[in-house]
């Protein structure tokens, strides 16, 4: 996936511009289980806690913190691993209009949504092509495209079973001790402000 941000206004620095790790798009994705959490789907501070070590690491990295504060009509384009997010704005009464586009690349090997995958149970969240084709189409009514997922869960080997050169998933893991969870508390249930 990539993703295209477009400032809408002049964005100004207290209204929480989007901030990214320049570079950070060259680590391997991390997933929930890296850290010692099931996925995002199985309790409601996993993505915080989730975030909270992502961030950390990102302050122990050499990864450059970056804000887009841009002009009008200025687009940041990145890859979906770039580390990135939008913090609470200093001055609330400060808009920060912008338009984000995500696209997804047709015919790819596979797109999956780690922080949604269990991979030490061979569980990966995968995004279904045809069921975003179905969503996004014009057959059935809105309210029944609406309710239709995007995803199907599949074993890790699901998109790669006939190309064993091509690795799946679940070969991305790379566990970090399950300790990191446990001892950083996340304080910051309604301002959660990394995304990968």
């Amino acid at each position: 996936m990539s993703a295209a941000w477009v400032a809408l206004q002049d964005i100004d620095p207290n209204s929480g511009p989007v901030f990214y790790y320049e570079g950070s798009h060259v680590i391997n994705p991390f997933n929930m289980q890296d850290f010692g959490l099931e996925d995002r789907t199985k309790g409601p501070l996993n993505y915080a806690k989730y975030q909270d070590i992502v961030t950390a690491h990102m302050h122990s990295s050499s990864f450059p913190y970056k804000e887009a504060v841009f002009p009008k009509g200025w687009v940041l384009i990145w890859s979906s691993n770039l580390v990135h997010g939008g913090p609470p704005a200093k001055n609330s009464a400060l808009p920060r209009l912008s338009q984000v586009t995500h696209y997804f690349f047709r015919n790819s090997n596979y797109n999956w949504a780690p922080v949604a995958s269990d991979v030490d149970n061979d569980a990966v969240t995968y995004y279904d092509e045809e069921a975003v084709n179905r969503k996004w189409g014009r057959s059935g009514t809105a309210k029944e495209r609406r309710a239709m997922s995007k995803f199907k869960i599949g074993k890790c080997n699901y998109m790669t079973k006939y190309n064993p050169n091509m690795p799946n998933p679940c070969m991305h893991h790379h566990k970090i001790p399950k300790v990191f969870s446990e001892i950083l508390v996340h304080k910051g249930e309604n301002g959660n402000d990394v995304i990968m």
